[in-house]
């Protein structure tokens, strides 16, 4: 939001991509950082920390196949592998930044063998933390994002076996169904 950009990165044409991406509101432009990039990957998630000003990059899946749990970090010029200590491996889960509290939160996801999780994690500048276990069921491909009027993350739907139509809102400790 401060440099009024749209940030993508990687994803799959036929194999994982390891691009970055910026959208200015009239074009896309690939940009080429100055360091280190994140490993091709895709189903992975990102949200944009408003706090800290960067992109959170978080999980995915890689060329080999392999569920991936490292966390980049971009600033506008150069990506950054940053908290090693996070969340297991996951793909699919979902991702916003909690604005009221100033932390990223990632819900669900999936492993490399298919298994389905329904944990919650935070992410501000010390690092990752395991939030909960209670709440919304585990689940894939959920939309989340933050919600100003209610001063919440609202989480949508997903994936369990079937496509879920529920709602959830998390206040910074616990969940609650939504209207």
């Amino acid at each position: 939001a401060h440099r009024q950009r749209t940030v993508l990165f990687g994803g799959e044409n036929g194999a994982p991509l390891a691009d970055t991406w910026e959208w200015d509101g009239a074009a896309w432009t690939q940009v080429t950082p100055a360091g280190a990039t994140p490993p091709a990957r895709y189903q992975h998630r990102m949200t944009y920390d408003a706090l800290r000003q960067r992109v959170v990059l978080f999980g995915g899946i890689d060329t080999t196949h392999t569920t991936l749990g490292d966390t980049w970090e971009w600033d506008g010029s150069d990506w950054v592998r940053t908290h090693e200590s996070a969340p297991p491996p996951l793909v699919n889960g979902a991702m916003a930044f909690d604005e009221a509290r100033g932390n990223a939160v990632y819900f669900g996801g999936s492993d490399g063998d298919g298994r389905r999780y329904g944990t919650t994690w935070t992410l501000d500048a010390a690092g990752w933390a395991r939030r909960s276990e209670a709440g919304p069921s585990p689940r894939t491909s959920s939309a989340m994002g933050w919600d100003p009027d209610r001063g919440r993350v609202v989480l949508f739907g997903g994936g369990a076996g079937s496509w879920l139509d529920d709602t959830w809102l998390w206040d910074g400790s616990s969940w609650s169904a939504g209207p």
